[in-house]
């Protein structure tokens, strides 16, 4: 969902393991302004860098399952998020 001047996403993390994942953190750069987050809690931001952690809701991911969060953010439309990190590892 987009409109002028920002957008509605959605970002979805699947395990593809055998083992649920608990506690994780997902960071990443964004060339937009994020103003407000469902799922989960942005806990740091500087210069275009997220950290997120999950809500209480989505702490864990079932092995062989996913979770999503949403978000809303001011910006161009279709702004994707570079340099995506999954508990430190690149993705």
């Amino acid at each position: 969902n987009a409109w002028s001047s920002g957008f509605n996403g959605e970002v979805t993390i699947a395990n593809l393991g055998s083992t649920p994942i608990a506690g994780w953190t997902l960071e990443f750069d964004l060339d937009a302004t994020i103003t407000s987050i469902w799922n989960a809690t942005i806990v740091s931001q500087s210069a275009g860098r997220y950290v997120i952690q999950p809500g209480s809701g989505i702490s864990t991911i079932a092995a062989g399952g996913s979770v999503s969060l949403g978000l809303q953010a001011n910006g161009p439309p279709g702004t994707v998020p570079r340099n995506r990190r999954f508990n430190g590892v690149a993705v």
